[in-house]
């Protein structure tokens, strides 16, 4: 199968050959014609974001194409790419379409454009009033809603308990005083035959309030402990944020004391190369060792960071620029 080497102003082409245009591996090819258009695939992606410099923009794109060499396609910005690789293949697939059904002239002719006539005015009137009509219907709508609303809202203040003051909780002691039923001694004369069946009574009813009582006292309990439980879960969350964020902040601390170490390594190594060169050899060194000092150093650390914390882009930027500051820095005033 033809591998085509562009889709732009390509009418002829077959749905297999756009697809094979945006693989993501190889096909029937050379490795190196594969990565020269992906390149371009990435550039076409890379012209819909907005790059504060053309570093910035490098740096996202080997990202890009570091993430599909290595199979790490599950970061997000590899997923957005993606979304947008497949959205191009169904848009050229669908042109591709059109195209063919217009050759064998199996296209529906495009409607043919309304003719004016004398019944524009109350074509655009009819239009006018279906849609104050429609706004009608909307108002009455949202009346009946409020209405339905109120209705309900009534029903339930009829039915709402009075407000009644909040009073301390009754203590046990009190509870049982208030049972026992003050009696005046005629009452006492004429009920004095039944007191054993009053007693019994009192006594169940006592018992029965104790165990309310101790069914209460454990109800509130298990809340209490139910908060405590809830506290303890969120200070080990919290915990376990603050661990996160101490391990990243450490990572990122050997990050740059690694870089800062290699590149007195580096440095070392261009004052060797540069030592009877002329002003244009040794600017050709300097690029040299800071592209050598940024592939071999900070672009495989700061990688490593990255699969592990997944860095926002503007914070993968500022630590890549620092890093590769080290070096500049030595190479600018600790090379004469």
């Amino acid at each position: 199968m033809m591998i085509p080497k562009s889709v732009k102003f390509q009418s002829n082409l077959t749905e297999a050959e756009i697809r094979a245009y945006y693989s993501l591996r190889p096909l029937d090819e050379d490795y190196e014609v594969h990565q020269k258009r992906f390149s371009k695939i990435l550039n076409d992606y890379l012209e819909t974001k907005n790059f504060k410099t053309t570093n910035a923009r490098n740096c996202y794109k080997k990202q890009l194409n570091k993430m599909n060499k290595d199979d790490k396609r599950n970061t997000p910005k590899f997923k957005e790419f993606n979304m947008w690789r497949l959205k191009e293949i169904e848009k050229h697939i669908s042109r591709q379409k059109t195209y063919l059904l217009q050759k064998e002239g199996k296209v529906m002719p495009k409607r043919p454009e309304r003719v004016e006539n004398n019944n524009d005015e109350l074509i655009n009137e009819n239009n006018k009033l279906k849609l104050e009509i429609e706004k009608l219907k909307k108002q009455l709508q949202e009346k009946d809603e409020q209405i339905d609303y109120l209705m309900v809202e009534n029903t339930k203040m009829k039915h709402m308990p009075q407000e009644v003051e909040e009073e301390k909780p009754i203590e046990i002691h009190e509870i049982k005083e208030c049972l026992i039923i003050e009696t005046s001694e005629e009452e006492e004369e004429e009920y004095e035959g039944d007191s054993e069946d009053e007693e019994e009574i009192y006594v169940d009813v006592l018992e029965a309030v104790d165990d309310i009582i101790e069914r209460i006292e454990n109800e509130e309990s298990e809340e209490e402990e139910s908060e405590e439980e809830e506290e303890s879960e969120e200070e080990e969350e919290s915990e376990e944020e603050e661990e996160i964020i101490l391990d990243k902040n450490m990572c990122i601390e050997v990050y740059h004391k690694t870089c800062k170490k290699e590149s007195n390594n580096y440095h070392q190594e261009y004052m060797k190369l540069k030592q009877g060169k002329t002003n244009k050899e040794i600017t050709k060194i300097t690029n040299d060792i800071k592209v050598k000092f940024f592939e071999e150093v900070v672009e495989i650390n700061l990688n490593k960071l990255d699969d592990i914390f997944d860095l926002p882009f503007d914070e993968y930027e500022e630590l890549q620029k620092k890093a590769e500051e080290e070096l500049k820095h030595k190479i600018l005033y600790f090379s004469d």
